[in-house]
């Protein structure tokens, strides 16, 4: 006997492969499960101090109150888009397929850059056209992309809710809550005439990818710098073996060498510098992302490092 939850994976599977249905869009109602859950996640700059992080929720939930709001994070330091892009791409895909993400780092808010609402096999995602979507758009595969139009949304959303708050101007400085929650909150519904398809080569591009220096060198930068001080820099485990085929590598900075990559903290010393592939950030397809730390230690604040410093791997 197959118990509850596989036999929800098994009609699921079947569902989708003989309905050519958006899954995301897709509610099964089983005897066995029920409602599937909608859910939206959000992740952006705002903080909380100001409540713009609970009002997107409000207007998600206005539209549709069975939609289940997380937040991925509400920190991503202001108007940093890569440090935007980089905790989307190491977090989403540990969510349940389905799920629509709305990454708000826009300092181009209320200009004509695009806001895109981008469909991939397993997720959807919404944000700016600045290059925040660009690394989960290399680690999806992409069915469409849809550059949102203000006004069909705004009228979609009316239509729906027959809720007079959606008859208000939006904002130019608060998208995300008048255009980009809603549209988020009208795909899961399955309203999809909501702007123009546009292709992948039009858009903005941002990668986290090393450059080679020399035939035995490989040069990355810190693209983050984590609570604890922790250096996360643009080279994954991938990355590190098609570079040095299972050679033993050391990561020089300043005047440091570190001279192997160990497998977890407390195999230094306390204090003591120490490389290791954290997997609190793991790229979905390549592997976790290399790390520079002090074993209980700040190695940003000890070494005054901070975003975009460059690293070299040798091997």
């Amino acid at each position: 006997m197959i118990g509850k939850r596989t036999a929800i994976d098994i009609f699921s599977k079947i569902y989708y492969k003989y309905n050519q249905l958006n899954p995301i869009r897709v509610i099964f109602i089983t005897k066995l499960g029920g409602e599937m859950e909608k859910q939206i996640v959000l992740e952006h700059d705002f903080g909380f101090r100001d409540g713009a992080s609970s009002v997107m929720e409000g207007v998600i939930d206005r539209i549709d109150p069975d939609i289940k709001v997380k937040l991925l994070t509400p920190h991503v330091a202001a108007f940093d888009h890569q440090e935007g892009a980089f905790l989307l791409l190491t977090n989403y895909w540990h969510f349940r397929k389905g799920t629509v993400f709305i990454a708000v780092v826009d300092p181009g808010v209320g200009t004509d850059r695009k806001i895109l609402l981008v469909q991939t096999e397993n997720y959807c995602f919404v944000g700016p056209d600045n290059g925040i979507l660009g690394p989960v758009m290399e680690a999806e595969k992409i069915e469409r992309i849809i550059a949102l139009n203000n006004l069909k949304t705004r009228e979609a959303v009316w239509k729906l809710t027959k809720d007079d708050y959606f008859l208000r101007p939006s904002s130019d400085v608060f998208e995300g809550r008048d255009i980009y929650c809603p549209a988020a909150a009208l795909y899961i519904q399955g309203v999809t005439d909501l702007g123009e398809e546009i292709k992948l080569d039009e858009l903005k591009k941002l990668s986290f990818v090393p450059r080679p220096v020399q035939d035995n060198s490989m040069g990355c930068e810190v693209i983050f710098i984590d609570d604890y001080g922790n250096l996360l820099l643009s080279c994954t485990e991938q990355d590190l073996n098609e570079f040095a085929g299972g050679q033993e590598c050391a990561i020089a900075f300043k005047d440091q060498i570190i001279p192997h990559i160990s497998k977890t903290y407390a195999n230094a010393e306390i204090g003591e510098l120490i490389a290791v592939f954290g997997g609190d950030f793991e790229h979905p397809i390549r592997g976790d992302f290399l790390e520079i730390a002090i074993n209980e230690g700040n190695a940003a604040r000890t070494f005054k490092m901070k975003k975009g410093d460059k690293v070299i791997i040798e091997k």
